[in-house]
């Protein structure tokens, strides 16, 4: 008896001392938790990439295989990829934590701020590259061989002839062409936007001058073949160009091209085409292309993305927004906010979507083998659109509250209608009318999307010709 009491007062005791061991909780434990982020895994499953972030501070990039084993430590790395066969690690590394801040506390510009670093890890070896003043790095979806990434290098020192002084040197942005199986590099100068085709063996990029360069010709776009080592430029002239998108099988290149004067109030995006039978690349698609609506042009805003059989491209197409008028003078005028209560929306969700709505593009398909036909698909009473993964078929699904939109402003719960568009024609067929169940909207959703790729593979189903009436 005595024993048992003897040993329960000892277990007594221990506790207590754990109890008292152990910290409370309080406010000053938060800045000593960390965070898991950017986990990823690898195709094969044989390696796992994540960050360990700290509340404030210097994270860490970590690499694993599926032992447990640690491969990389990597401080203050991020935005990790691993090539396509598992053989590199790519990653970015930040500038330390303190460095920043200092920086900041000294208010210095832009130019001035640390930048990034690259690291290139070798997993057999073990070896670990890097590289510093990196803006950015591109990697192929499908590469193994080759990877790009941009570089802010010092430039020679320019001499006033009238004063003898120096002035201070410009950076020269370069991008590297960096081969992985020989470390040799490929460099290109004044590069400003570059992207690699699905396969990695095609480069397309921008070469950029000052505007006050008036005598340089190097502008333009550029497409270097990786496999045969030879550089075209297919776009001469400065100008704003991006958005640039390869098909599946890297034949055919289209990009967004902006020549308008750099300070120009409206912008004049058109829509280039490429392929390796023409000399350089045409403009396919503008302002005055047959089947673009009147008063509408190409967006700058809206995404392109080629079928996977690359028949088809679908594009943003918009209105022509109109130009500020420059003579009013702004302390000259008032500023209001004017709301209407038969708006669509709130005045302070107005406000807050703004931005959006000025980017706002409505989706439209292009076939660039077909006498180059455009066919909008919707307009401004429509919601976003969805295709199918591969964009092959003839279908897509639009959605649409117009008219509804005021109740919204007291019922979060969306009146919306379902249609189906043809790519081919562009006529719209609805599907039902009226739906407000989020259940039924991802039901209908799945059944739409299952039709579409019904009819692709010849199975003609007859859609409801009248609208149905869902409550």
């Amino acid at each position: 008896m005595n024993k048992k009491i003897i040993l329960i007062g000892l277990l007594a005791m221990h506790g207590a001392v754990l109890f008292a061991q152990k910290q409370p909780l309080n406010h000053t434990v938060y800045d000593g938790w960390q965070s898991l982020n950017a986990s990823e895994i690898s195709g094969s499953g044989k390696y796992i990439t994540f960050q360990v972030l700290p509340q404030e501070g210097d994270g860490a990039l970590y690499v694993k295989d599926n032992l447990n084993k640690s491969i990389l430590a990597l401080p203050r790395g991020y935005n990790a990829r691993l090539t396509n066969n598992e053989t590199h690690v790519i990653s970015l590394i930040k500038p330390k934590f303190a460095d920043t801040r200092q920086a900041k506390i000294k208010k210095k510009k832009p130019e001035e701020m640390p930048k990034d670093s690259l690291a290139i890890f070798t997993v057999a070896t073990g070896k670990l590259l890097k590289y510093a003043e990196v803006k950015s790095y591109k990697l192929a979806e499908e590469a193994n061989g080759y990877f790009g990434f941009l570089t802010d290098d010092k430039g020679i020192a320019p001499t006033d002839t009238a004063t003898s002084k120096t002035k201070k040197a410009t950076k020269i942005s370069t991008l590297h062409v960096y081969d992985l199986a020989t470390g040799d590099t490929v460099n290109f100068q004044q590069v400003d936007q570059y992207d690699f085709n699905k396969a990695g063996n095609k480069l397309v990029f921008t070469k950029k001058t000052e505007a006050k360069d008036s005598t340089s010709n190097i502008a333009g776009v550029y497409l270097y073949d990786l496999t045969n080592k030879t550089l075209k430029k297919i776009t001469n002239g400065r100008g704003t160009y991006k958005n640039f998108t390869f098909d599946d099988l890297g034949n055919q290149l289209v990009y967004l091209g902006d020549k308008t004067a750099e300070k120009s109030l409206l912008k004049e995006f058109n829509l280039y085409y490429y392929t390796a039978q023409l000399d350089s690349a045409r403009i396919a698609v503008q302002k005055n292309t047959s089947g673009v609506p009147a008063n509408w042009a190409v967006s700058g805003d809206g995404e392109l993305k080629f079928s996977k059989n690359g028949q088809k491209l679908f594009l943003g197409l918009a209105p022509i927004p109109r130009v500020k008028d420059t003579t009013l003078v702004d302390f000259e005028h008032a500023k209001v906010d004017i709301w209407h209560w038969q708006d669509d929306y709130l005045q302070p969700q107005q406000l807050v979507n703004l931005k959006k709505d000025l980017a706002q593009s409505y989706l439209s398909v292009f076939y660039p083998q077909q006498n180059n036909r455009v066919i909008p698909l919707v307009d401004e009473k429509f919601n976003p659109v969805r295709t199918t993964i591969e964009a092959d078929q003839e279908y897509v699904l639009a959605t649409t509250d117009f008219g509804r939109r005021v109740s919204t402003q007291w019922d979060y719960r969306s009146k919306q209608d379902v249609y189906v568009v043809s790519t081919v024609s562009g006529a719209r067929q609805l599907v039902a009318e009226i739906y407000q169940d989020k259940l039924f909207y991802h039901q209908m959703v799945s059944m739409c999307c299952i039709l579409i790729r019904i009819v692709a593979i010849g199975i003609r189903i007859k859609l409801p010709p009248k609208s149905v009436d869902i409550k």
